[in-house]
């Protein structure tokens, strides 16, 4: 691959990314809006602390892993996308099992507010689904086609409120949020697979899979103290003040990450990009030290503008009961 190439490569893939960050981020926070709005900030506080619980469960599947196939030789690549898939099997299987005891026993002896053990148990079986994902994505993440990964992303949020607005409007309260989140990952596992045209086939390396785990681990561990962060909801807010206010702290987190779409493009660009210039430290500084700098910006850009709009504009949207 010439510089040439991988120059525009990178180009029109961080161009499709960041397309698909401003879109998604558009289309979510429109919809969080418009269905928050019609189920009430109870309904929205549940379903939120739940998904953070889960969320959380799900990063000890170790992402690391996919980064290490992101990062990987072209020689062993095939090889490890293999071992990465079947890894994911496994471990999202077992998190599924000690996650389901975990939310029982925070359900009833911790949180103990109605509704949160079947709605966590049921978003609990998307870390499967979820994770069996990461490598046929990769793949594609991999060549930087981000042109089918960015039409699968938002072909899938968009038909998840085609479920969830009717359900909504139906009554369906948080089993309609529950319903488009099912919605993406089932919808979203099949067009990733046949995108990527990913078949998986049983290999065994012993020595290659003991370093992706141990590199899988490495990545992810500061990653599990950090997201402790997405714990306050479910252990502090829902149990001490109720789903409501959980609600109205899920709806701050879901404007701060329509304002920092940016700053996900870059980053996740960043693996497969920096992979294939980490043999010149030269240029990987120049490309660290220049993707920091448009961050920082765009940041500044987007939350500024926010904090000058939003005192007039959300009184507007939202109603009495918010």
């Amino acid at each position: 691959m010439t510089k040439e190439s991988l120059g525009k490569r990178a180009l029109k893939g961080g161009f499709y990314l960041s397309l698909r960050r401003a879109v998604s981020a558009v289309l979510g926070v429109v919809g969080a809006v418009f269905v928050s709005s019609i189920v009430g900030p109870s309904a929205y506080g549940l379903f939120s602390a739940a998904s953070n619980v889960i969320n959380y469960l799900q990063n000890a599947t170790l992402y690391g892993v996919k980064v290490y196939l992101l990062r990987e030789s072209e020689e062993r690549f095939e090889e490890v996308a293999h071992l990465t898939f079947w890894w994911y099997v496994f471990i999202s299987l077992m998190i599924t099992v000690v996650g389901g005891a975990i939310v029982i026993l925070l359900g009833r002896t911790w949180i103990r507010t109605e509704g949160f053990i079947p709605v966590s148990l049921v978003l609990l079986s998307t870390i499967a689904l979820s994770c069996l994902q990461h490598t046929p994505r990769a793949i594609l993440e991999r060549q930087l086609d981000y042109k089918r990964t960015s039409l699968i992303e938002i072909a899938t949020l968009v038909g998840s409120y085609v479920v969830t607005i009717p359900m909504a409007l139906a009554g369906w309260g948080v089993w309609a949020l529950v319903a488009g989140v099912l919605t993406i990952q089932v919808s979203s596992l099949v067009a990733f697979f046949y995108a990527a045209r990913y078949r998986p086939r049983c290999v065994w390396n012993k020595a290659l899979f003991k370093d992706m785990v141990q590199y899988g681990f490495t990545y992810s561990a500061s990653g599990w103290l950090y997201q402790l962060r997405e714990l306050v909801s479910p252990l502090v807010l829902l149990p001490f003040a109720g789903e409501a206010s959980a609600g109205y702290y899920a709806l701050a987190k879901r404007f701060l990450t329509f304002l920092s779409f940016a700053r996900e493009s870059a980053g996740q660009i960043a693996i497969p990009l920096l992979a294939q210039v980490r043999e010149s430290p030269f240029k990987f500084a120049q490309a660290v030290n220049k993707g920091m700098n448009l961050q920082i910006l765009l940041l500044a850009l987007s939350y500024s503008g926010f904090a000058i709009v939003a005192p007039f504009l959300l009184p507007l949207i939202y109603r009495q009961q918010w």
